[in-house]
């Protein structure tokens, strides 16, 4: 009987998806801070130096996390919330922000160490990036939004991303008991009304 060989691609991927999925695991019961490389490669059933062969360290894993989740709605337009009842159209930064918060809360089970106690802080430093990413490109597409006329770009998505993370930081205290689109709304309540109100910035419920 032939064996299957996979490809080194294939095979190097697979070793990655085993590692993330162990380290995702892991997330699930301690946090962050208190997961370290050993326990890692246990749970993967992998030798440490088949770890490094992928990942520098276990922070180089949560960026990848990170990546991951991220990756649906911060790709160039594919992302809707049309799998949670509401549609996005470009140029509409709170639908795009909702859809975020959505997959948040999905994949709170996962993400709870990272979330909550003292490794919070770290997840949500690392996810600026993607998220000014996003409000920028959100901003951008908005040809309602008159706000970069007043202040500076840096200055309103700082603002917008402060205010975001907040947001989940206190979300994720109370254990993501209010669905998301109360959030939404918690959010519009303070941020500039530029960038909440009208149809152009608001959910649109099918």
């Amino acid at each position: 009987m032939s064996r299957t060989v996979l490809d080194p691609d294939r095979r190097r991927q697979r070793t990655q998806q085993t590692i993330f999925d162990a380290f995702a695991g892991l997330l699930a019961v301690e946090n962050y801070s208190d997961i370290t490389v050993q326990q890692i490669t246990r749970e993967a059933n992998i030798g440490r130096s088949t770890f490094y062969d992928h990942y520098q360290s276990k922070e180089d894993l949560l960026d990848d996390l990170c990546v991951d989740m991220f990756h649906h709605v911060a790709s160039p337009r594919p992302s809707t919330l049309q799998d949670h009842g509401f549609e996005q159209r470009p140029g509409e930064l709170m639908p795009a922000l909702t859809h975020l918060l959505f997959h948040l809360r999905e994949d709170n089970a996962r993400l709870r160490g990272l979330l909550t106690g003292t490794s919070s802080g770290l997840f949500l430093k690392k996810i600026k990036p993607y998220l000014h990413a996003l409000v920028k490109d959100e901003l951008r597409a908005d040809q309602h939004c008159y706000l970069c006329d007043k202040v500076p770009e840096d200055f309103l998505i700082n603002h917008i991303v402060g205010c975001f993370t907040t947001a989940v930081d206190w979300w994720a205290s109370h254990d993501f008991k209010e669905p998301p689109i109360t959030l939404n709304s918690y959010l519009c309540t303070l941020l500039p009304a530029e960038i909440t109100a009208g149809e152009h910035t608001s959910i649109h419920k099918k």
